[in-house]
C-alpha cells in the first residue's frame, strides 16, 4: 500500500466512520491528504472520533477534520513564534549581563575576547570561537557574539557564568497579582529547564510536535523571562495573536 493510501486508511480507522458521510467528502479528503502534517492529521482524526460520538450529525467530514487540523497547526505555528521570541530576547539579556559582569571595565565590552579565569566559561567561549560561523561573522560586540551562539551555548554560558545570573534567578520576585515567580536555585536546575525548552524548540522547528507538553514550554519560558525583566506575553501581543486560551491558562 502506498503512503497516501496507508495514511488514509489509518485515518479512516481512527474515525471509524460509516455511510453517514458523503463519498465526495471522503474523496476530497483523500486527494488533499498529502498537503497535511501527518502527526497533526492523525491527532485530528482521533479527536474527531471523540467529538463525533458526542454529536448526532457532522454535515461535512472534510470540513470538520480540516478545522481540527488547522486548530492544531495554529497552536504549533504560534509556539514556534513564541519560542523564537524567547530565544531572541534571552540572547539579548545574556549579552548585556555577561558584558557588565565579565568585561575588563564598565567602559569595555571585551569579556568574550579575553581569559576570565573561570575554566568552564573560558572553555565554552573558546568552543564558540572555533566554529565557522564565529570566524565568518567576526563579532564586534556581545550582541553579535550571542547571535552566533547555539541554544546549547547559551545554557553553558549561564551555568558556567553562574555568578552573573544567580541573583537574577534566585532572588524573591512577586508579580503584580501577588503571585511569586518561580525561582531557579542551581546551575543544575536551570540547565534542566533550559534543556527541556531546547528539546521542545528543536522538535517544533523540525515539525515533530507529538512529545511536546505545550503548557510547560509556555509557562517555563514566560516565568523565566520575567526574571530577566522581559514580559514575553506583552511582546508577543505586539507581533502576533497567540491563542487567548493559552495565554489565560499558562501566563497568569
Amino acid at each position: 500500500m502506498n503512503l497516501k493510501d496507508a495514511t488514509f486508511q489509518e485515518i479512516l480507522s481512527n474515525l471509524d466512520i460509516n455511510e453517514r458521510y458523503e463519498t465526495s467528502d471522503m474523496d476530497k479528503f483523500k486527494s488533499e491528504i498529502d498537503k497535511f502534517h501527518y502527526d497533526y492529521m492523525i491527532g485530528a482524526s482521533k479527536e474527531a472520533r471523540i467529538l463525533i460520538d458526542k454529536k448526532e450529525k457532522i454535515n461535512n467530514i472534510y470540513d470538520f477534520m480540516e478545522s481540527l487540523y488547522f486548530k492544531r497547526l495554529k497552536i504549533h505555528v504560534s509556539l514556534v513564534t513564541w519560542i523564537e521570541l524567547f530565544e531572541i530576547t534571552l540572547k539579548a539579556r545574556v549579552a548585556q549581563i555577561m558584558s557588565r559582569k565579565f568585561s575588563s571595565s564598565k567602559d569595555e565590552d571585551d569579556w568574550y575576547r579575553r581569559k576570565l579565569g573561570i575554566e568552564d566559561l573560558d572553555n565554552t567561549i573558546e568552543l564558540i570561537k572555533k566554529r565557522p560561523e564565529y570566524k565568518n561573522k567576526s563579532p564586534k560586540n556581545s550582541f553579535e557574539f550571542l547571535n552566533v551562539c547555539h541554544f546549547s551555548d547559551i545554557i553553558s554560558l549561564i551555568t558556567s557564568g553562574w555568578s552573573a545570573f544567580n541573583n537574577i534567578l534566585v532572588r524573591p520576585m512577586v508579580m503584580s497579582n501577588d503571585k511569586f515567580v518561580p525561582w531557579y536555585g542551581s546551575q543544575e536546575y536551570i540547565s534542566k529547564i533550559l534543556n527541556n525548552i531546547r528539546d521542545a524548540r528543536n522538535q517544533l522547528f523540525h515539525g515533530n510536535p507529538q512529545d511536546i507538553r505545550f503548557h510547560e514550554i509556555i509557562s517555563n519560558t514566560y516565568y523565566l523571562m520575567l526574571r530577566f525583566d522581559v514580559d514575553l506575553k506583552e511582546l508577543y501581543k505586539r507581533i502576533s495573536s497567540l491563542d487567548d486560551t493559552l495565554l489565560q491558562k499558562y501566563c497568569q
